[in-house]
């Protein structure tokens, strides 16, 4: 991957990051507002974790190789 491919993957996979976030403010909004039972959310719960996992593993994966450049 060229030096300008992996700065604007990092770039996404930050976006991705904060993205998850909204995610767990509006998971978070409609639980406390009742507006969703917690057994009807599950799904996007689970979805939201694998989300984060393959985000999180990314970022590490990024930071260690430029770590190892540097």
């Amino acid at each position: 991957m060229s030096r300008r491919g992996s700065k604007e993957f990092r770039r996404f996979t930050d976006m991705a990051r904060g993205s998850l976030v909204e995610v767990e403010a509006v998971i978070d909004l409609v639980q406390h507002l009742g507006l969703i039972q917690p057994t009807e959310l599950e799904d996007v719960v689970s979805a939201r974790d694998e989300c984060a996992r393959t985000v999180y593993g990314l970022l590490r994966k990024l930071s260690a190789a430029a770590a190892a450049t540097s």
